[in-house]
């Protein structure tokens, strides 16, 4: 079975990039571009790990975090937080479970990507769950993920830098 990815940012490109990169990793993905729609899925999509824009729209990374507190079915779910700059931590926000990694824009797909393998692996370990082969584990180069402004100058996610 595939791992389950929930997206979410407010650059509906970056959306896109999500939608064509994780796949190819062996992961199904759903995407949200705002709070409301994010916490929809976490109720419908039921995803394993949640990669969670901070200044997302309608309700912003902290509003998504609050629900974990009041549903205990997606307190399992490790949460990836990405931030434009901003500092969650200021905002209350630190890394404390759910969440497992803050990535700050720019970072590599890769590091991205690592970040909700591990994730997930922790996940495994606090559910008591042998870790097994996974089809987690991969090499690819990866792109790097540019700030928000950058990216509405990439139309393609190929077009990514690799560094």
């Amino acid at each position: 079975m595939k791992p389950r990815l929930l997206a979410t940012d407010s650059d509906p490109l970056l959306l896109g990039i999500y939608r064509s990169y994780f796949p190819r990793f062996g992961f199904d993905v759903a995407t949200a571009g705002d709070g409301l729609h994010c916490v929809r899925l976490l109720r419908e999509f039921a995803p394993d790990a949640l990669i969670l824009g901070f200044e997302l729209l309608w309700g912003g990374g902290d509003g998504v975090l609050s629900c974990f507190r009041e549903e205990r079915r997606i307190q399992l779910i490790p949460v990836i937080l990405t931030s434009n700059g901003l500092n969650p931590a200021g905002a209350g926000l630190h890394l404390a479970p759910p969440v497992v990694t803050l990535l700050e824009k720019p970072f590599r797909l890769r590091d991205l990507r690592e970040s909700v393998e591990a994730g997930l692996r922790g996940s495994m370990v606090r559910h008591g769950l042998r870790a097994t082969a996974t089809g987690l584990e991969h090499d690819a180069d990866d792109g790097l993920i540019a700030n928000q402004s950058a990216f509405h100058s990439v139309s393609d996610p190929q077009e990514l830098p690799h560094v």
